[in-house]
């Protein structure tokens, strides 16, 4: 007999991670990293709220903030938004002064963390390199990327403009082809 009695509802798949887009979460740990190989940077660990959906665990997220030559002036530009975001005036921010990154980064550690805050989150394609299929990456942009919580969303996400797409190596194919042709949509069985 067939029947949808023993058929859970789907609530749709909730992902793990960190997602592009809006959202409402918070700093866990922040810490600096200086690898043997590749460039010094600060890893924020974030965080959501826990949801049901994920057995009540939060959806999470890594993101690298570069402390190069080149990029110190953005990751700092970054560091002062999220905690002017969570409520620390600007002048208190900047009479925390450090010899070092790693001193740094934990000086400033309690003053990013732990407070819910709204971010936006670009999205980048990737190619994954054992599957091959491609799945979107969430990022943390460099400019107005975070606010606190309010009645007030202040920030936009547009997938047009805020989602990095890889190229597609099929897309000069598909042009080429004559609009005589049946697709291979067409053939499905379905």
């Amino acid at each position: 007999m067939i029947s949808t009695k023993s058929v859970e509802e789907n609530k749709g798949f909730v992902s793990n991670w960190i997602k592009p887009g809006i959202g409402e979460y918070k700093i866990a740990h922040v810490e600096h990293v200086k690898p043997e190989m590749g460039s010094e940077h600060i890893k924020i660990y974030m965080e959501s709220k826990p949801l049901e959906e994920l057995n009540n665990e939060p959806q999470k997220g890594e993101f690298n903030l570069y402390v190069t030559e080149r990029a110190f002036k953005y990751t700092l530009a970054q560091i002062q938004a999220i905690a002017q975001a969570a409520g620390t005036p600007k002048e208190e921010l900047d009479q925390i002064e450090a010899p070092d990154w790693a001193t740094y980064v934990s000086k400033i550690s309690s003053l990013i963390t732990g407070k819910f805050l709204r971010f936006k989150f670009r999205g980048e394609e990737v190619l994954s390199k054992t599957t091959g299929n491609k799945w979107l990456k969430a990022a943390l942009p460099t400019y107005r990327f975070v606010e606190p919580i309010t009645d007030v969303v202040g920030l936009t996400f547009d997938p047009d403009k805020d989602i990095k797409t890889l190229p597609d190596p099929d897309a000069e194919d598909m042009v080429a082809t004559s609009d005589n042709d049946t697709s291979e949509a067409e053939n499905l069985p379905f």
